[in-house]
């Protein structure tokens, strides 16, 4: 071999290189992807919790589901429970994220609270959502509600803003809004 096919086969390498470089780059942070993370009822049980709290009620958690399945066109969709619900998407809470189908204890669930007094509600909550997401439980909601969110702050100043009338969802955490007067 001569110094010039090593020199050409190494510049073909290294752009060979580059591109793989460039095709991981598009696709984004896989790093965190669990083959769980499409599962709707695990992502609609880590947003209940991420919402309302490792107390969600069972209400909140089917008013939530519709909330979703009316904007997921009919049904309760993984991609849009990420772009609706802050829980799925920030590093507020990240052991919400971390919640999984076993009900083990979450990376970064914090080490001052003792995960066995959580675990529990965690597996009811969870449990729930699969009945919220094959349909076999519908929230208690008067009106078809559009939205959710804080009862206060950012997400109720939106809500006012916007015109949306509240919705009597029950006993829950957050509110739920309808864009319709």
């Amino acid at each position: 071999m001569t110094a010039a096919t090593d020199l050409a086969r190494g510049a073909a390498l290294g752009t060979l290189l580059v591109a793989i470089a460039w095709i991981v780059a598009q696709c984004g942070d896989v790093g965190d992807v669990h083959a769980d993370d499409a599962d709707p009822q695990l992502v609609l049980a880590r947003m209940a919790a991420g919402e309302a709290g490792l107390d969600a009620l069972p209400g909140e958690i089917a008013a939530m589901g519709e909330v979703m399945r009316r904007r997921g066109g009919g049904e309760i969709r993984v991609d849009v429970m990420r772009r609706y619900s802050s829980a799925l998407r920030t590093g507020r809470q990240p052991w919400v994220v971390e919640l999984s189908v076993h009900g083990t204890v979450p990376p970064s669930w914090p080490a001052h609270l003792a995960w066995e007094r959580y675990e529990r509600r965690w597996e009811r909550i969870y449990a729930y959502a699969g009945r919220v997401v094959r349909g076999e439980a519908r929230s208690r909601c008067v009106d078809p509600p559009d939205h959710f969110g804080a009862r206060h702050g950012v997400d109720y100043a939106r809500a006012v803003r916007a015109g949306w009338r509240a919705v009597d969802c029950g006993r829950t955490a957050n509110a739920f809004w309808s864009v319709r007067r």
